[in-house]
């Protein structure tokens, strides 16, 4: 099915990692799709209504220390340790206190073309920034 284009080769990236885990995880119709020992593990809540990952995890928000620009294709890992290296080598951080907002995350994927808006005086993007 690959070599007569009815199918894609999966591919760790980011698009991936939306389709298979965070779209799945936030809504309440889908979470138990990812497996419950995976869920246990990361100390996932069960979502009661559709929401961003960072509004599961840390329902009362966090202080972000960078704005993060990425593509959707970079595979997630290499995303995840480049952002690691930015923090320790470049800052001086602990990897693990930086916090990094990307829309992957930050972003309600069940309402991303609302949450997006109109304009980019209106965006998250803008707030974030």
């Amino acid at each position: 099915d690959i070599a007569d284009r009815k199918a894609s080769p999966y591919v760790e990236d980011l698009y991936a990692l939306d389709s298979f885990f965070v779209r799945k995880v936030t809504h309440p119709e889908t979470y138990r799709d990812v497996p419950t020992r995976l869920r246990v593990n990361a100390g996932l809540p069960d979502p009661t209504h559709a929401v961003s990952y960072s509004e599961l995890v840390n329902p009362a928000g966090l202080a972000v220390h960078f704005f993060v620009s990425h593509f959707w294709g970079h595979l997630f890992l290499q995303t995840l340790k480049s952002l690691e290296a930015f923090a320790v080598a470049e800052l001086g951080m602990d990897a693990s206190t930086a916090t990094f907002w990307l829309c992957l995350f930050a972003l309600n994927q069940h309402r991303a073309s609302e949450e997006v808006g109109s304009s980019l005086e209106d965006s998250p993007f803008t707030a974030a920034l």
